[in-house]
């Protein structure tokens, strides 16, 4: 859970840091709207991307074909700069047995994707939750 109030108090003065009022018009709200942002871009902080995959369904018959989920849209924070990234990420995996929705699939991207990161790493660590997860014969993000 992101504490809302230190990142108000941080905006307010990096606005008069770099020599704006806080107080004008334009500005009054900002630092409620950045805190909520960030409560948002961070929310995967604090939580087991493991624990996105909590619907496993055994599948003996589901052994063959390569299970994929195309154009999944995502959104991250660049642990180096502080500012968004985003694109579409693409996961598979060959079943050896075990079976997830995709739904699960796109709730363990959006748990990694939430937190300071970046995208060389991301698409590494969902493929290791859905290795260790699913044990499938192999899997795949990009």
């Amino acid at each position: 859970m992101v504490n809302e109030e230190p990142i108000r108090s941080a905006v307010v003065a990096m606005l008069k840091a770099i020599g704006d009022n806080p107080s004008r018009e334009g500005l009054k709200n900002t630092p409620q709207r950045v805190s909520r942002m960030y409560a948002d871009l961070f929310s995967g902080i604090g939580i087991d991307p493991h624990s996105a995959l909590d619907a496993i369904f055994e599948e003996e018959e589901c052994r063959e074909e390569m299970v994929i989920v195309r154009d999944v849209p995502f959104f991250s924070m660049c642990e180096h700069h502080l500012l968004p990234f985003f694109g579409h990420a693409h996961m598979g995996y060959i079943p050896d047995g075990k079976i997830a929705g995709a739904s699960k699939l796109i709730r363990t991207l959006e748990v990694v994707a939430h937190r300071p990161q970046i995208q060389e790493r991301m698409t590494g660590q969902v493929a290791d939750v859905i290795q260790d997860v699913l044990a499938p014969d192999g899997a795949a993000v990009v």
